[in-house]
């Protein structure tokens, strides 16, 4: 608990150095954005559609809300597939063209196999792209995990993933 309490509270001191911005982030980074994010391993992986908007703004610092649905799903016995939604916040940082990315989210996912849904707490790290200030693409690389039993984040739950999508 008093870790948690102690990360919440550097946040907010961290956020108290960020400012709103009405027009294009001076650093480079898109107001806007939607993009496809996916991972496969083996016989198994997800694809999802996300719209990210940018809440604070600072030098070297921003803070990002996230919002998307998907599909996971399992090729091993037929083609099992289930419903994804994500959402959550990015802390961003980095100028111009890259960036460091880290979040902290909800996943829910609807298992129809075992008649179940989990809300799983999820975390993401990645390095982030976007070539134009204005308008243009983005591309992520990073790893993604989310908690299991006893909500314990595990390296089996850490995967790869790639994402790509256009910023306005």
């Amino acid at each position: 608990m008093k870790k948690l309490l102690t990360t919440t509270l550097l946040l907010l001191l961290s956020f108290s150095f960020l400012k709103a911005q009405d027009k294009q982030s001076e650093k480079g980074l898109h107001k806007n954005a939607v993009y496809a994010e996916g991972f496969t391993i083996f016989l198994a992986g997800s694809a999802m559609l996300n719209y990210e908007r940018q809440i604070l703004s600072g030098e070297f610092i921003a803070l990002h809300a996230r919002a998307g649905i998907g599909v996971a799903y399992e090729a091993v016995e037929g083609m099992e597939s289930t419903p994804l939604a994500a959402a959550g916040l990015h802390l961003i940082l980095g100028k111009r063209v890259s960036f460091f990315e880290i979040g902290a989210g909800l996943l829910t996912a609807d298992w129809h196999k075992q008649q179940s849904q989990t809300n799983s707490p999820a975390l993401q790290m990645a390095y982030r792209f976007e070539a134009n200030r204005q308008k243009g693409v983005m591309l992520k690389a990073g790893i993604s995990a989310w908690a299991g039993e006893g909500f314990e984040f595990s390296v089996e739950q850490a995967t790869p993933f790639l994402a790509i999508g256009i910023g306005f």
